[in-house]
């Protein structure tokens, strides 16, 4: 080993990286003497994609349809013979109604569309590990994409019609951009970051937890000058890169929380969030004076979103904001022909989640 290339000298210039902001510089030194050969690496990564495309399409309809999928496919299949689309977060967001149909229009419907959309996302899952090379180190990303590819689970969900997958995509592109940003500071991977928090919300409930995850691991990177600015000591213009990606996670979630004030309507004998069952009411509707009051709700989170955003970066923050509500805007509400699609996107999305808690589906226990 070259007096370059000692695990001391590599320690200290990882260190000096990691202080200095430049994280992927930091963390492709880590697995700097065990680097790949680029050429030889354009070509693993594109076998491994030609065997995950194999995997995910072969006999994609031999397996008799789940009754998930069932749903799925007849509710895109409405969408694509004109029908169209009501949002129900019974199954979820809209995402893949419009995707499924979308193939239904080009390849007809068979139980092999139906798994397309799945199939083709499960694919580029696999190729996803390639852009984050510099971050997990060259040797360690390709073994991500090989597991991927070779996963039982994932196999099993990108042959599925149902959005698991779709999520897995954009979880990992929305960790893979938060990187970016970090290391270069770029509005545009913002701007990206946008896209996919649009496309999660409007995929599955489960955006909620994934902004938590990735949101979390932010907040431990800024906690001092977030609680700086709370007690007025920090501008948010000069917050950090972890920082500024905490503002754009956390306004743009700001609005599609309203409905976890549902946890508290026993308290004031209101419903903001319907049980399942309840009489005239769809789960984790508005009722009567809830109706007002969720909409307040939402305007004050809301209002303190855009107040926050636009202290920060106003250009900025207008283009974020566009990109996030006009995706948000277009899908909830079918291309515009569903405008209640908004309110039941904004509000009934987790409200239905939060009506089903006492449900306990399995005999689940209470938490």
């Amino acid at each position: 080993m070259s007096e370059q290339t000692k695990p001391d000298v590599i320690l200290d210039t990882v260190n000096q990286e990691v202080q200095s902001g430049q994280y992927s510089k930091a963390l492709e030194g880590m697995g700097r003497s065990l680097d790949l050969n680029p050429k030889l690496e354009i070509v693993l990564y594109g076998a491994l994609l030609i065997v995950a495309a194999a995997m995910r399409l072969w006999d994609l309809d031999s397996r008799a349809m789940h009754h998930d999928e069932s749903l799925h496919a007849i509710y895109s299949w409405y969408v694509n013979i004109g029908n169209g689309y009501r949002h129900d977060p019974l199954m979820h967001g809209p995402f893949q109604f419009f995707g499924t149909s979308s193939i239904f229009a080009l390849f007809g419907d068979t139980n092999v569309t139906v798994r397309l959309l799945p199939a083709l996302f499960g694919t580029v899952l696999v190729g996803l590990p390639y852009f984050l090379r510099n971050f997990m180190g060259r040797p360690g990303a390709m073994i991500v994409a090989a597991v991927l590819a070779i996963s039982p689970t994932m196999l099993y969900f990108s042959r599925f019609a149902r959005n698991d997958i779709f999520m897995a995509v954009w979880t990992l592109a929305l960790v893979g951009v938060v990187w970016r940003y970090m290391d270069e500071k770029q509005p545009k991977w913002l701007y990206a970051a946008a896209v996919l928090m649009a496309l999660g919300f409007a995929t599955k409930e489960s955006q909620f937890i994934v902004v938590a995850l990735v949101g979390l691991g932010l907040v431990a990177l800024s906690w001092k000058e977030l609680g700086e600015w709370i007690w007025g000591q920090r501008y948010l213009d000069e917050f950090s890169s972890s920082g500024i990606l905490v503002i754009v996670l956390g306004t743009m979630t700001l609005p599609m929380l309203g409905a976890f004030s549902g946890i508290f309507q026993d308290t004031f004998g209101i419903i903001l969030t319907a049980p399942e069952h309840t009489p005239g009411l769809a789960t984790g509707e508005a009722d009567g004076i809830g109706v007002v009051s969720a909409i307040i709700i939402t305007g004050v989170l809301t209002a303190l979103a855009f107040a926050i955003i636009f202290k920060w970066n106003l250009k900025i923050g207008l283009i974020l904001m566009a990109i996030f509500w006009v995706i948000t805007f277009l899908l909830f509400t079918s291309l515009g022909t569903n405008l209640i699609g908004i309110t039941s996107g904004v509000w009934q999305s987790l409200g239905y989640w939060i009506g089903q808690q006492d449900v306990r589906r399995g005999s689940q226990p209470w938490y």
